[in-house]
């Protein structure tokens, strides 16, 4: 009884520490999805006026935070993060100034990428509410205010990329883990 409790329990720990070592989809995946993102997020570009800054400060803290949670936390951050982005891009499609096929495209990636890591969550945890309140600053202080405008998305276009670029970073220690297993 002891043993069977016991190799139950070492189970779920290697499970809840290294989620990614029984997640083929974040080990084969996850980086080619997410790349894909990048792609296509930065053919948005074209001839778009450059802004410096959305006026929203970035949540470092809330990634750092992540950085430095479980596993299994790490994944239901990055899933929301790229839920998020999903309700962010489909807020007003008729300003977005760029071609229809590209957001749906990048929308496409955006949504796989999601899945794919929901798919490696065992327990779904809460939502971090500082994350979504800082989207929803994201849409009313930039794309509201700013009236929809190419340069407001542009500024969204920016910010999303960061997100991206930091969703990676995050990825990374759990492909670690499951290389060295």
């Amino acid at each position: 009884m002891f043993n069977r409790i016991f190799a139950l329990c070492l189970c779920l720990t290697l499970c809840g520490q290294g989620l990614s070592l029984g997640c083929r989809w974040m080990d084969h995946k996850f980086s080619q999805q997410s790349k894909s993102a990048l792609d296509e997020l930065r053919t948005m570009v074209g001839g778009l006026i450059y802004a410096n800054s959305s006026g929203v400060d970035f949540p470092t803290g809330l990634y750092e935070q992540a950085s430095q949670a479980s596993a299994e936390d790490r994944l239901n951050f990055m899933a929301q993060v790229l839920e998020e982005v999903v309700h962010l891009f489909e807020e007003d499609w008729d300003s977005m100034p760029w071609p229809e096929t590209t957001v749906n495209n990048f929308l496409s990636v955006v949504n796989q990428q999601e899945e794919g890591v929901r798919s490696c969550i065992v327990n779904q945890g809460k939502k971090s509410k500082k994350l979504h309140m800082y989207f929803k600053r994201l849409s009313r202080h930039v794309l509201k205010d700013m009236g929809h405008s190419s340069e407001a998305w542009e500024l969204m276009r920016k910010e999303i990329e960061a997100h991206l670029l930091r969703i990676d970073i995050l990825f990374s220690p759990l492909q670690i883990n499951s290389k060295k297993a």
